[in-house]
């Protein structure tokens, strides 16, 4: 989408996200991360999609904090590096991630 603003405004690439969010959760708890300690932080995304996305889009309305805490990520080379880091680990554990491509 070329920018963290043009993905939070869209519905269909913010439920994209949500998704994908979704699908690394187990890959998260696999590394040994314990998520019932942290199910609000994840909450959001175990809703029905449509319903995470429109918390997200109400959440970056209402709060600027959020809003500033969100798009503040807008690194290109930070963002590909976090992706790269994931991929590299699913391969690692031989997790399969089909909406990443793996």
């Amino acid at each position: 989408m070329g920018s963290v603003e043009k993905v939070f405004s869209s519905n269909k690439h913010l439920k994209e996200v949500m998704l994908r969010v979704r699908e690394l959760l187990p890959l998260v708890e696999k590394r040994g991360i314990n998520l019932s300690t942290n199910l609000q932080d994840i909450k959001m995304y175990l809703r029905p999609v449509w319903i995470g996305s429109l918390m997200v889009r109400f959440l970056l309305k209402i709060s600027p904090p959020f809003a500033t805490m969100v798009y503040s990520h807008n690194n290109p080379e930070e963002a590909k590096s976090y992706g790269q880091d994931v991929l590299k680990v699913a391969k690692e554990l031989n997790f399969k991630l089909p909406r990443l491509g793996i």
